[in-house]
């Protein structure tokens, strides 16, 4: 009788197999929607657009050099001869000699941040000029500049443009 009822639980079609899972899709998964939609998780969620007027944000310091990007989907561009004369300066990776602006995800992947590394010079005109471009707060780390959201790409072109 006990492996007729384990057999009996098993069975599509019968009472109670379509009673469990018919209550198991009615329920649903309520976290995945919000207002209506499904939300999506913060690691899907596209970067913020990076192709914006940089002249309209009244930044201090103009971006005098060309975006040339050689490599599109990483925003690489080879590094200029000269560094800009500006009060802080981005120094390149050593390896790859790409900017190094950063995404990470923290909290299970649900916090999307943009990180700067190798600042060096002013940084509180660096932060200044970097609340401009993005448009809300940012907090200072030793070495680094951390953004809430993905930012990579309009940082990495209005880096370029500044000649780093």
């Amino acid at each position: 009788s006990m492996l007729r009822q384990q057999l009996f639980l098993r069975i599509p079609g019968t009472s109670i197999y379509r009673h469990f899972h018919q209550s198991v899709v009615s329920f649903g998964r309520p976290y995945k929607y919000r207002d209506g939609k499904i939300a999506i998780h913060a690691s899907q969620r596209a970067a913020e657009p990076a192709d914006i007027d940089f002249q309209s944000l009244g930044l201090k310091y103009e971006m005098n050099h060309p975006i040339n990007l050689a490599v599109i989907k990483h925003c690489w561009a080879p590094q200029p001869e000269t560094s800009p004369k500006l009060p802080f300066h981005i120094d390149r990776t050593d390896v790859g000699l790409s900017l190094p602006v950063y995404t990470d995800y923290k909290g299970g992947k649900t916090k999307v941040i943009t990180i700067i590394r190798k600042c060096k010079g002013d940084i509180n005109v660096l932060k200044e000029e970097v609340e401009k471009v993005v448009g809300k707060e940012v907090s200072l780390r030793p070495g680094k500049i951390v953004v809430d959201g993905n930012y990579h790409r309009r940082l990495k072109m209005w880096l370029t443009g500044l000649g780093f």
